[in-house]
């Protein structure tokens, strides 16, 4: 690297951003790797060859038109979104976490989310400069809904994650529900 672009990098880019570090991925050959939605199994090549020619027939080289609402409206409809409510569809859950950190940056916004958890709710939160509160699970990887409630009742937080997948509750929505009563809402609310 050149002593120009040390001195643009060093002027330009945020202290914090340049000392982070990428988080390793291990190998998975062979696995199943439950935490990143993996499958260590091709396509069958029947589909891979139905697919290839369905994409060949979309323009990729253009913005996405009216097929977008037409999408995030059949979304709605299945998840049985409640009148008033929207989607908003991103380029995985990484690029759609950044925005809604970046959308609550406010002075004294905070996110809560479970711990562990996903790496990418403290990444984002760090990046925003937003505080981030973690919640422990319990030592059987439960979510501890007496003290994720009383987090949220202590730091108000603008925005709260659910549990991550590879957590055997099944809550989602802006706050917790008991995992033992009703089921929760079919979408974020």
């Amino acid at each position: 690297m050149t002593a120009s672009l040390q001195t643009l990098i060093a002027t330009r880019i945020r202290q914090d951003v340049q000392s982070m570090h990428a988080y390793a991925i291990q190998d998975s050959k062979g696995l199943v790797k439950l935490d990143a939605m993996e499958n260590p199994h091709r396509l069958p090549p029947e589909l891979r060859r139905a697919l290839g020619e369905r994409l060949a027939g979309v323009a990729l080289n253009r913005y996405p038109g009216d097929g977008v609402e037409d999408l995030k409206r059949a979304l709605a409809k299945h998840a049985q979104l409640p009148a008033g409510c929207d989607l908003m569809l991103g380029n995985g859950s990484d690029e759609l976490i950044s925005l809604v950190a970046m959308a609550c940056d406010v002075p004294g916004a905070s996110i809560l989310a479970p711990l562990p958890g996903f790496v990418m709710y403290a990444m984002s939160a760090h990046l925003q400069g937003l505080k981030f509160i973690g919640v422990d699970l319990t030592p059987d990887f439960e979510l501890d809904e007496a003290a994720m409630l009383a987090a949220i009742e202590k730091h108000q937080p603008s925005i709260v994650y659910p549990p991550t997948r590879t957590t055997r509750p099944r809550t989602c929505g802006a706050t917790p529900r008991s995992t033992r009563s009703s089921p929760p809402p079919p979408a974020w609310s």
